[in-house]
């Protein structure tokens, strides 16, 4: 049998706090804090006390801005923003933070991150938007793996992107030829089309085998990359 830490190395799933319910009418048992600063990882907070998360959740986050920093773009900083409460529960917009499993990020790689907008005046996607740095973020989720429902499934559950900025990476996506791989489309299937999200996108990821049996993330979405 393979040991979780071999799926998983990044997360966490055993500690922390407890993602509950559903991401939408949800709580959080013994929310974890994000630190402030941390190896390849800054976290900006908007709203105040929406700092916490899931064990599994800041697990990640954590250990692969370290990863990603050190082994693939140096020097790097990845920056969070609002998270959730340390009960969980809904808070000003968010309607999707309300069990830890999810966190806002600022694309990554762009100069101003959680503040700069990645549509240009134009209504395009900024000439030199570094696609790459953000897409590494997004593997490392996927290739996490868990056992949950008695399946092999990545823990990554669902990105939030701005309709234009998801149009923006399966251009890219196709130009590097990266359509072709299963595991890249893949990643394209779990980026959803929503609005207000041209400055950070939302990642959420799924319970961990651990949390109880009423902890619910979001179903899957259907079969295609979502691509035009």
């Amino acid at each position: 049998m393979i040991k979780e830490a071999q799926l998983a190395p990044l997360l966490n799933l055993r500690d922390g706090g407890v993602a509950q319910r559903s991401i939408s009418n949800g709580s959080l048992r013994n929310g974890t804090e994000l630190v402030g600063r941390s190896e390849g990882l800054n976290s900006i907070v908007d709203t105040a006390g929406a700092k916490f998360g899931s064990g599994i959740l800041v697990s990640f986050l954590q250990n692969a801005a370290a990863f990603i920093s050190r082994q693939f773009f140096p020097g790097l900083t990845i920056y969070v923003g609002d998270m959730a409460k340390k009960p969980g529960g809904q808070y000003g917009s968010h309607q999707t933070h309300d069990n830890g499993l999810a966190a806002d990020i600022g694309y990554v790689g762009v100069s101003k991150p959680l503040n700069e907008s990645a549509i240009d005046s134009a209504g395009k996607m900024a000439a030199t938007f570094p696609f790459e740095k953000t897409w590494k973020l997004l593997e490392l989720a996927y290739k996490q793996r868990i056992i949950f429902e008695k399946k092999e499934q990545p823990a990554l559950n669902l990105v939030f992107m701005s309709p234009k900025v998801k149009d923006g990476f399966c251009s890219w996506a196709k130009d590097k030829g990266l359509i072709e791989n299963e595991t890249d489309k893949q990643i394209l299937r779990l980026i959803l089309r929503q609005n207000n999200h041209h400055k950070h996108f939302h990642l959420s990821m799924k319970c961990s085998p651990h949390y109880p049996a009423t902890c619910r993330h979001f179903e899957s979405p259907g079969p295609g990359t979502g691509c035009k």
